[in-house]
């Protein structure tokens, strides 16, 4: 009698020790599955080229998009990303968190009303911090400031700030959107914003004089 209550006793103990084992298992497959989640957001860093007057276009042999020049055209946007190489190790790492140069939690939804609260010696610049290769005017950073004000650093004035579109009086410091611009909504969601699309009309520029940076300062809305 008690060889067979000691035999119960194993088998209940080997149960126990089996389900043990795999709620470990499973709760380690979902922290793996949550910093996988937590760190696709950092995944890439993206390096958009700004064309005025152009449309995009989308290669039929490649499916690869690009700009081409339209007169009748807006802004294209072209992306050059760089892969986080830290995402081949387990857990993955994160590249970079935007959030640590420039912050992201300001309560000003409305461009006009954080130009004039933010100070520009706040806006870091990324091509320093990460060491791109940014060289050309037209190519920007895209940073979140909070769910629904989107910022683009660029390294130099260029004509996006410059050309009038129906004002006679163009401002200093002021980004003209002659369209609406529809971004890559996945992109923004990683960012931390909550829409995609920009409407045309003209948006204030935060210099930083001591690291020569232009931030654009645009609201983003959902796109239907």
């Amino acid at each position: 009698m008690k060889k067979v209550s000691l035999s119960i006793i194993a088998i209940l103990l080997i149960t126990v020790c089996s389900c043990e084992q795999e709620n470990t298992i499973e709760e380690q497959i979902a922290v793996d599955q949550d910093t996988q989640a937590n760190a696709k957001g950092w995944g890439e860093i993206c390096v958009s080229k700004f064309h005025s007057n152009a449309k995009e276009v989308t290669n039929p042999l490649t499916g690869e998009k690009s700009c081409e020049f339209d007169l009748n055209g807006g802004i294209c946007i072209e992306w050059k990303c760089q892969t986080n190489p830290g995402l081949a190790i387990t857990p993955p790492l994160e590249l970079f968190d935007p959030c640590k140069i420039i912050r992201c939690d300001w309560v000003y939804n409305d461009p006009w009303i954080l130009v004039h609260k933010a100070d520009p010696r706040v806006f870091e610049s990324f091509r320093d911090v990460l060491k791109l290769d940014v060289k050309s005017n037209t190519e920007g950073m895209l940073f979140a400031m909070n769910e629904s004000i989107l910022g683009v650093q660029f390294y130099g004035e260029n004509d996006l700030m410059s050309i009038q579109y129906g004002d006679s009086n163009p401002e200093a410091n002021i980004f003209y959107l002659k369209n609406s611009l529809t971004l890559d909504a996945s992109y923004l969601k990683g960012l931390g914003l909550k829409g995609n699309v920009i409407k045309a009309g003209k948006y204030p520029v935060i210099f930083n004089k001591k690291n020569k940076t232009y931030n654009v300062i645009l609201k983003v809305e959902k796109g239907m």
